[in-house]
């Protein structure tokens, strides 16, 4: 077996780990965990579930759009371009929620086409315990379908009943945040990259346009209309409430309709539309295969360093890591890691070995990066968190006791690692000598244009998109005040960051 196979394991076993863990979709925790009991393998009981649905959807949607179409023709054209899309190849196959969510839209859609209104009922709320951010988007569509169904008040109650079975893992989940931010490159990312590169997006965006229009007027069904309304309300939620953090994830399940929409244009000529979409798959396959291969033989920069750590050897090391790189301790789980929150029980500890392992490249000294090239690809489709980590060194020198005004470590792929400080902030070093050095930095996206930095008796000015460093003396308690502050979305006083501290 090549080792190419055992490297992708690894990646994805800290992934499965994720959604094991709470922190995914709630119906598909609930399936994994109900086959994991025979399995006994969360990884491969993730895999399994991720190809069945993705298997089932493929059916689903191709005998829901071939009654639609009246050709089968036309369904295989709609299984094709959306299930082979570039997202769907990448996302697809992996052990996470996205091929259940897009199962379950397609099930929706497939009830909904044959009149079987409990089952659309019970596949909208199963959709929404899929992937809860669909919500919105999913009870409208089932508000159109059912208006056209019999047996309305038995469809309704088994929604609700299928929504109240999945209350409990629901319940501590926030569908939307609570100060949602309009990103306009979210608007390029959620419509066109999930369709990978211009050469393929555009030209089927265009066409999707078209046949949104022809389907509205050939075959202006219920299902069409529903279709078409889950995809508008899905990417528009998306873009208002979605993060560029997750890559095109959240916007997935609105692959479907526009797949559909696409094929539409040319659903008088089936044979036809079945030609057209198996070139598109076949140049989406083109696009996706170089990523998809890379990932399989190289291993991820995370569990590269935690290779790197483990072959340290120290017996009193003792990790703290960002929260979506802690599941890479599975790598070798006798590394001791934890959450940043912890990062204040080692100030004074100097028999700990203390590294931070951080998104990005890092500048502190002794700091060891750990990086594989981005792809298109990885670019367009996928997070860039994990592209780039780094390895630093906290020597005691380097520690510090954060009084007042210092806010959780934070680290992403293009800043490497900070500390958010209020306008007014204390820090406590943690050994006595001559000189400290401390490191500022105001990104280039805050809202101030520059900040006046005060230390002691140093002034310092630090502009947006500029780091500075400056040298102070050593005392007990140093009080770093800012002339400028402003209010974050969640609601933190932020002034500046403090990216290094050291003796």
């Amino acid at each position: 077996m090549p080792a190419g196979f055992w490297t992708a394991r690894e990646v994805r076993l800290a992934e499965s780990l994720l959604t094991f863990d709470g922190s995914g979709s709630p119906l598909v925790i609930a399936l994994a965990r109900l086959l994991n009991v025979f399995v006994r393998d969360p990884f491969v009981t993730l895999v399994a579930l991720s190809v069945t649905a993705s298997v089932v959807a493929a059916i689903l949607i191709g005998v829901s759009c071939a009654r639609i179409f009246g050709s089968p023709w036309a369904g295989a054209a709609v299984s094709l371009t959306a299930l082979l899309s570039p997202a769907l190849l990448v996302f697809g196959p992996r052990p996470d929620v996205e091929s259940v969510a897009v199962a379950c839209v397609a099930a929706a859609l497939f009830f909904l086409v044959t009149h079987r209104p409990e089952l659309f009922a019970v596949s909208a709320a199963a959709a929404i315990g899929s992937r809860p951010e669909m919500a919105l988007a999913m009870l409208v569509m089932f508000a159109i379908g059912i208006g056209v169904m019999p047996r309305k008040g038995r469809s309704v109650a088994a929604f609700v009943a299928t929504t109240l079975i999945l209350f409990i893992p629901l319940r501590e989940l926030v569908l939307f945040d609570s100060a949602p931010q309009f990103r306009r490159e979210l608007v390029v990312r959620f419509i066109a990259h999930p369709w990978g590169g211009k050469f393929l997006s555009f030209p089927l965006l265009a066409v999707a346009a078209a046949g949104g229009l022809v389907a509205l007027k050939r075959h202006r069904t219920t299902a069409v209309l529903a279709l078409g309304a889950f995809a508008a309300i899905h990417v528009v939620t998306s873009i208002l409430t979605g993060s560029p953090i997750e890559g095109v994830r959240p916007v997935l399940p609105a692959v479907l309709p526009i797949g559909f929409f696409a094929v539409a244009a040319f659903a008088r000529w089936p044979v036809v539309a079945a030609l057209l979409s198996g070139i598109f798959s076949a140049a989406s396959l083109a696009y996706t295969w170089p990523a998809l291969a890379q990932h399989a033989r190289r291993e991820a920069p995370p569990v590269v360093a935690m290779k790197f750590l483990s072959r340290a050897g120290s017996p009193a090391l003792h990790l703290i890591a960002s929260p979506d790189l802690v599941p890479f301790s599975l790598v070798d789980p006798t590394i001791r890691v934890m959450t940043p929150e912890r990062i204040g029980d080692f100030v004074r500890r100097r028999d700990v070995d203390l590294r931070l392992l951080v998104h990005g490249r890092s500048g502190a000294a002794g700091a060891v990066v750990f990086e594989e090239p981005a792809s298109d690809v990885c670019r367009k489709l996928t997070s860039d968190r994990f592209h780039v980590v780094s390895v630093v060194p906290q020597p005691a020198s380097s520690r510090y006791i954060a009084r007042i005004g210092v806010y959780h470590l934070e680290s992403s792929p293009e800043r490497g690692g900070w500390r958010w400080l209020a306008k007014e902030a204390r820090i406590e070093p943690a050994e006595a000598s001559g000189d400290l050095r401390l490191r500022f930095r105001l990104p280039g996206d805050a809202p101030i244009e520059s900040n006046r930095v005060i230390i002691g008796g140093t002034v310092i000015d630090v502009a947006r998109g500029a780091t500075v460093e400056v040298t102070v003396p050593w005392t007990k308690g140093v009080v770093i005040r800012s002339d400028r502050s402003f209010i974050a979305p969640d609601g933190r006083e932020l002034a500046v960051q403090l990216t290094g501290v050291s003796l």
